[in-house]
C-alpha cells in the first residue's frame, strides 16, 4: 500500500519530469580533486571534508535559486551553459578548473568564489590587495537586529579595482574594526564576486539565517535568475525544460528530518504562497500541474517581467510555461 501510493504520486508528474533537461542557471562546483587529494577515503563518506559544497549549495537553495551540481571533470564541456558558477570554499580546486573558471568569467560569465584557498588562486582576478596570509579569525555579519558567526579561516584584502560588497566585524559590534568580507569586480566581459571566509563550511554546521541572507546578497550584486520567487526558505525551486516548456519544480520540504533527535515525520505543514516573478513576456499559458489548473499572470511591462501566484505547495508542484 505504502509503494502504490507512492507510485501514484510519482506516475501523476512522470510526463512532465522524466526525461526532462536543466534549464542552467547556477553551476555548484564539486572538486574531486579536493577530496581525492586531502582526504583518506575513495568513494564516498567523506565527512566533513564535503562540507563546503553542502553547505553552499544548502545556502543557495534556502535563497530559492536552481542550483546543478557540476562535477570538477565535467566542468570544461558545460560551464558556458550557466550564468553563475559558484565555487564552495575547496582546499584545492587545482589549476585545470581554475583555468575553465577564469576563461568563463572572461567570455561573459559570472562566478562565485568562496574561501581563501580559492581566494589565493583567483587573486591576480578579484582587483584587491591581499594582506599577509589566510588566519583563523573571529567572524561576524550583520543581518537586521542580528549577526551570524562565520568564523573560521579567512584572508584579510583591501580593495583596489573591486568594490566591497559586504563586511564583517570580530565582534557582535558593527560601529567598528570592519573588514571586507565580500568584494566584485569586473573581468573581461563577465564579473567576479568573491568572499573571503568559508561560508560553504560555516553554513553546512550551522544553517544560520543570517549567514544565508549575507550569500544572497552577495550573489544579487553580480546574477539575477531568470525566474525567482518569493516564499519560504524550505520552499527549494529546479528549473527544468522538456518539449519547449520550462518547468518550475517547487518543492516544500519545511519540517525536513535533519536530527537524529527527530527521526521520523508524520507531518508536513503546507507552503505558500509562492509568487514567481519571470524574465520575459507573457507566455501563452500557465499550468500548475499535476492536474492542469490555469494561472492567472500578471505582466509588467516597465521591468521586462511576468508574475503568477500559486497559493499552497504541500509536497511537491510543476509550474509549467508555454511559450
Amino acid at each position: 500500500n505504502v509503494m502504490a501510493s507512492v507510485a501514484k504520486f510519482c506516475r501523476a508528474r512522470q510526463q512532465l519530469s522524466h526525461k526532462s533537461e536543466p534549464e542552467p542557471q547556477v553551476g555548484l562546483l564539486f572538486s574531486r580533486n579536493s577530496l581525492f587529494r586531502h582526504t583518506s577515503r575513495l568513494f564516498g563518506g567523506w565527512g566533513a571534508a564535503s562540507n563546503p559544497a553542502r553547505g553552499l549549495l544548502d545556502a543557495l537553495l534556502e535563497s530559492h535559486y536552481s542550483v546543478d551540481v557540476i562535477p570538477d571533470w565535467k566542468l570544461a564541456d558545460v560551464a558556458a551553459l550557466y550564468p553563475l558558477i559558484a565555487v564552495p570554499d575547496w582546499i584545492d580546486i587545482g589549476a585545470a578548473c581554475t583555468g575553465v573558471l577564469v576563461e568563463h568569467v572572461r567570455r561573459g560569465g559570472r562566478l562565485l568564489i568562496t574561501g581563501s584557498e580559492n581566494a589565493r588562486l583567483f587573486q591576480e582576478s578579484l582587483g584587491v590587495k591581499f594582506l599577509g596570509g589566510p588566519a583563523k579569525q573571529s567572524a561576524y555579519v550583520p543581518d537586521g537586529e542580528v549577526f551570524g558567526n562565520l568564523s573560521g579561516l579567512w584572508q584579510d584584502v583591501e580593495t583596489v579595482s573591486a568594490r566591497s560588497l559586504e563586511n564583517r566585524y570580530p565582534t557582535y559590534d558593527s560601529t567598528r574594526d570592519a573588514k571586507c568580507a565580500a568584494s566584485v569586480c569586473d573581468f573581461g566581459k563577465g564579473k567576479i564576486a568573491a568572499i573571503y571566509g568559508p561560508v560553504g563550511s560555516v553554513f553546512a554546521a550551522s544553517h544560520a539565517p543570517a549567514v544565508r541572507k549575507f550569500l544572497h546578497r552577495v550573489v544579487s550584486g553580480i546574477f539575477t535568475p531568470d525566474v525567482s520567487i518569493e516564499a519560504p526558505p524550505t520552499v527549494e525551486m529546479a528549473l527544468r525544460r522538456k518539449h519547449g516548456r520550462m518547468l518550475v519544480h517547487l518543492v516544500n520540504v519545511t519540517a525536513m528530518q535533519v536530527s537524529g533527535d527527530y527521526a521520523a515525520i508524520d507531518y508536513v505543514p503546507a507552503a505558500g504562497p509562492v509568487i514567481l516573478t519571470v524574465r520575459g513576456r507573457k507566455p501563452r499559458g500557465v499550468l500548475l500541474e499535476p492536474g492542469g489548473a490555469a494561472l492567472d499572470v500578471l505582466q509588467d511591462e516597465t521591468a521586462g517581467t511576468w508574475r503568477t501566484t500559486v497559493s499552497s505547495i504541500h509536497l511537491h508542484e510543476i509550474v509549467s510555461i508555454e511559450g
